[in-house]
């Protein structure tokens, strides 16, 4: 190397340089050379602190709800009584180009009631779990946000039992099925209401990549409320009532039917 040049310390995966990331090659005289600042060229593990967490709006990333700090781990936020997270609900952990970790912020995180009006109804025949001994209908949504088998899109309470359902009085089959007041003495019925937010409608054609989702709603704005509470969802095209949903962004293309939109609210891969 000659004096003046410049190298880069580059550590190993999940390591990043702590100090300093250059040194530089000195002259310290009768044709000798010394690399400046050698002890402070240190690589650390690289981790995220719980200190960094981002604010969230009427709740907290809770370090209960953090399996750790290192990378790609995730954090849940934890929000205020009779509120639920919005779109992203949680944190992880990243490091590009060998910098420093940080805790990833795809929009501001706020906690709100994304729910109806608890009404004196209930859906009939709809029902996709039952979750017994439940004390109250803000535990019973709160069941209804956390559960990761179905999209949960409202719920039916009464004598303790819990009901989440994957549809709603919207997108059941008959409106007949959504009885006001419930047949079942004391239930009620919640569902939720965020419907995420959206580009403008396009044309497209199918791309037989595959769908995280598909299947039979009432119209276009079943299908968005169903992406909106389906983890990884991020577009969808709709047609003649048949809803397909993608963990994926893609380029329209046209000369199709198949209308197409996309969430503007979260980063996703594009196709």
């Amino acid at each position: 190397m000659m004096v003046g040049e410049v190298c880069n310390l580059t550590c190993r995966e999940n390591y990043y340089p702590s100090l300093l990331s250059q040194t530089t090659c000195l002259n310290v005289g009768n044709g000798v050379g010394k690399w400046s600042n050698v002890t402070e060229l240190v690589c650390s593990v690289n981790t995220c602190s719980f200190e960094d967490l981002p604010d969230v709006k009427s709740g907290v990333f809770n370090q209960s709800k953090c399996p750790g700090q290192n990378i790609d781990a995730v954090c849940k936020i934890t929000c205020s009584p009779g509120l639920y997270p919005d779109y992203s609900a949680s944190t992880v952990c990243r490091s590009f180009d060998g910098k420093k970790a940080e805790w990833m912020v795809e929009n501001d995180h706020e906690c709100e009631d994304y729910w109806s009006e608890t009404m004196m109804a209930c859906i009939r025949g709809y029902n996709d779990l039952l979750i017994e001994d439940t004390d109250n209908i803000e535990v019973c949504k709160e069941l209804c946000v956390e559960e990761e088998s179905f999209a949960c899109l409202s719920v039916d309470f009464g004598s303790h039992d819990c009901y989440l359902s994957s549809r709603n009085r919207h997108n059941i089959d008959s409106s007949d099925d959504f009885v006001v007041p419930c047949y079942a003495k004391s239930y009620v019925y919640a569902e939720r209401i965020d419907i995420a937010a959206w580009s403008s409608e396009v044309n497209t054609c199918e791309d037989g990549l595959g769908y995280l989702w598909s299947g039979s709603l009432i119209d276009l704005d079943s299908c968005k409320l169903i992406c909106s509470q389906t983890i990884g969802c991020c577009s969808l095209m709709f047609k003649n009532g048949l809803c397909h949903l993608n963990n994926y962004k893609r380029t329209p293309s046209n000369g199709c039917i198949w209308v197409y939109t996309e969430r503007i609210d979260k980063f996703c891969p594009i196709k």
